[in-house]
């Protein structure tokens, strides 16, 4: 199957996680309009073309302890990361407590085919933890 370009209106939806699910076609933009994603995780799958520059409109909210993960690892995207990927945004909700709010984001983008260089912007996610291109 394919993710239907409705999934933009799901604007509450905290985690999509379709990973293993042997999705293709691309990745639609409308993705970008998720505004309360803890993770997008859509790993090995065959999705195709490239990475929507949309996606740099994310705004991901951390509501847990273990941050969170933009995994497009293990399919067939292709062509260069956008440099809108550097936009991303971050916004904690954890109630205050005795425990303090880490917020990082690991970015997996590997085993895919993209070409050409790693944009600066990247170096504009201070709260990158792991990035992984291999």
């Amino acid at each position: 199957g394919t993710i239907p370009t409705e999934i933009g209106i799901l604007s509450s939806l905290s985690s999509l996680s379709l990973a293993e699910n042997g999705l293709h076609g691309t990745i639609p933009t409308e993705i970008g309009k998720l505004s309360s994603l803890a993770n997008l995780i859509l790993n090995d799958n065959h999705l195709s073309d490239i990475i929507p520059s949309e996606l740099g409109q994310l705004r991901f909210v951390f509501n847990s302890f273990f941050g969170s993960a933009l995994d497009l690892s293990t399919n067939h995207l292709s062509g260069s990361i956008p440099s809108e990927i550097g936009l991303l945004s971050f916004l904690g909700l954890l109630p205050p407590g005795r425990f303090s709010l880490v917020i990082t984001l690991n970015l997996d983008l590997s085993y895919n085919n993209l070409s050409g260089s790693i944009p600066s912007e990247v170096g504009l996610l201070h709260k990158l933890k792991d990035l992984s291109l291999s």
